[in-house]
């Protein structure tokens, strides 16, 4: 998880063990480090399920993967708002579509 985040700042594989983050990247480097363990947790608890055994008796385990979910979703909007991590943002950019338009020499 700690080396994930370190990873995601650029840091090189052999300077993981060793590595001083810097001032300027240590907000950066925690919401990495929250992002990366909520992941984990949310992989861990994807398996757990409701059971019902009798009308009365029923146990509700996927309540701990919901709430994880939800703040792996919140952990994911502070990665974009930091513009560092894995999560992909849309990028605008300008579309050409010239080849739909007729050339000269085809009338």
């Amino acid at each position: 998880m700690l080396d994930q985040s370190l990873r995601a700042l650029g840091y090189q594989e052999t300077d993981l063990a060793t590595a001083v983050v810097d001032q300027t990247h240590v907000i950066a480097y925690l919401a990495l480090a929250d992002y990366y363990a909520l992941l984990r947790y949310a992989k861990f608890f994807a398996t757990r399920m409701d059971v019902s055994v009798a009308p009365n008796i029923s146990a509700k385990h996927s309540q701990v993967g919901t709430m994880v979910n939800t703040l792996l979703a919140k952990a994911e909007k502070r990665l974009v708002q930091l513009g560092v991590g894995p999560i992909e943002q849309f990028a605008s950019g300008r579309f050409t579509l010239d080849f739909l338009e007729p050339s000269v020499g085809e009338f």
